[in-house]
């Protein structure tokens, strides 16, 4: 991604996601600041991400029905959703990325306050 390649729209929603791991998530935020317009997509996304969270946040409250409950019981670790894709997961952590890049950060989402 060096040379001042834009970020593919995949690799910008797995950056938010906070789904890139080390390099790719270092060269994303680098080319963050130098790319205007990758830097405002990944915002518009992470406030996406954060207006679905804050909409969706009373339903995800409620508890799980015991019938769907004991149905995921029973599903092997395995095939489980990733973390990362999980309700509560970080929606900001791109946000916060975003943001340390154009400050001339560095670290993936997850690592950054």
């Amino acid at each position: 991604m060096s040379g001042g390649r834009r970020s593919s729209e995949a690799e910008l929603n797995a950056f938010v996601d906070g789904e890139l791991a080390g390099k790719e998530a270092a060269e994303v935020q680098a080319a963050l600041a130098t790319m205007p317009e990758d830097l405002q997509r990944v915002r518009a996304l992470s406030g996406l991400n954060e207006r679905l969270s804050q909409h969706y946040a009373k339903v995800l409250a409620e508890p799980v029905p015991p019938r769907l409950a004991a149905l995921a019981a029973r599903i092997p670790d395995a095939e489980r959703v990733p973390t990362v894709w999980r309700v509560g997961s970080p929606p900001a952590s791109g946000m916060r990325a975003a943001s340390a890049a154009r400050r001339g950060g560095t670290g993936s989402p997850s690592t950054l306050a």
